[in-house]
């Protein structure tokens, strides 16, 4: 009598596979485990592993239990008990500053700066957004060309961090002193433009830098800054378009939306710098996201 080919298929399927030993003990694979019957041996099994496992694997295992589950405790007790001394994400702030001594404080409401604008613990005055205004004077016939003569910086509070005069290293030929207020005067004890040069980028380095018309700061500096940190106030385009799509004035953007004067006579690199930061701060919000939507379409 024949056995068919399935009846071997079957006997071969049911037959045991015998179990491999090592130093003399029968070891159980896991691919061996056919059902409920082994399932003794499968924990004996699991059971050796464990214990021939490295007590400093354990260790380390049981200590990461332990601070996952601190951690977790410290996180709800933290969400049920916030410290007294906690403060907000956005705290409010009042940006005041004089434009100009003759005139009431300047006080166009509140506006929000985020509590990590303050860069350092030591030095409170220094902030992650610095806004730089420079002022020039003429040289050459006719004083057509301009060189470098004031660089004034101040904090996200309109605190004054940086001002200086800029020796010169041509002639002067026109101090343009109706508009810049330099005079001859100002400038014999001013710094070396290489020394002014190193401070201005010690400070803007890293940080968001707010002005007007940056570029012809950065010329007269000979320096540059990373695009996707600067925030000029004269391509801002709802600010342009106050102008019909034209370059606007900081004189006229700050009397238009500030409902404040400036540059009535002489200019000063300070209230300037001032002027453009807090624009900038009093349209934060809507700068910040338009700047995302255009890196998102990129």
């Amino acid at each position: 009598m024949e056995v068919s080919s399935e009846s071997k298929c079957l006997k071969k399927k049911h037959k045991k596979k015998k179990a491999s030993h090592e130093n003399g003990e029968a070891i159980v694979r896991p691919e061996f485990f056919d059902g409920m019957t082994n399932w003794l041996k499968l924990q004996q099994v699991l059971e050796k592993t464990k214990e021939n496992e490295p007590e400093s694997s354990l260790k380390s295992k049981e200590k990461r239990e332990i601070r996952f589950k601190k951690s977790r405790k410290k996180k709800r007790e933290y969400k049920r008990n916030p410290p007294q001394n906690h403060t907000s994400k956005k705290i409010k702030h009042e940006f005041k500053f004089d434009f100009d001594e003759r005139k009431a404080s300047l006080v166009p409401g509140h506006s929000e700066l985020s509590d990590n604008e303050m860069d350092d613990k030591e030095s409170t005055r220094l902030t992650k957004t610095v806004s730089l205004d420079c002022e020039m004077v003429g040289v050459g016939p006719g004083g057509n060309d301009s060189i470098l003569a004031r660089v004034s910086i101040v904090n996200a509070y309109g605190e004054c961090i940086y001002d200086t005069f800029v020796k010169p290293k041509e002639k002067v030929t026109d101090y343009r002193t109706f508009v810049s207020g330099v005079r001859p005067s100002d400038l014999v004890d001013g710094k070396d433009l290489f020394e002014v040069q190193r401070d201005v980028l010690a400070v803007i380095e890293g940080r968001r830098l707010v002005g007007h018309s940056l570029k012809n700061d950065f010329d007269v500096l000979f320096i540059d800054h990373p695009r996707r940190l600067i925030r000029d106030t004269s391509k801002y385009e709802p600010f342009r378009k106050l102008s019909g799509n034209r370059t606007p004035s900081l004189k006229s953007l700050v009397s238009k939306l500030l409902g404040c004067e400036i540059q009535g006579a002489e200019h000063s690199s300070i209230e300037d710098a001032q002027a453009a930061m807090l624009l900038y701060l009093n349209h934060k919000k809507e700068w910040e996201r338009s700047l995302k939507q255009k890196r998102r379409r990129n």
